[in-house]
């Protein structure tokens, strides 16, 4: 039989988990947004020097 203690550690170990997945998920938007934001700057500087 699992005592109280045994399941409470359990659920605070979960809510754990989904903070950090929660900030991992953060994390990983930041960086794809800046990338692209980056990536759209480099191929928007390309069509201008092609335009010309």
């Amino acid at each position: 039989m699992i005592n109280k203690n045994e399941s409470l550690n359990v659920t605070l170990n979960l809510q754990t988990d989904n903070k950090n997945i929660k900030h991992f998920i953060c994390i990983f938007v930041e960086h794809i947004t800046i990338y692209l934001f980056y990536f759209f700057k480099k191929l928007s500087l390309i069509f201008i020097v092609s335009d010309i």
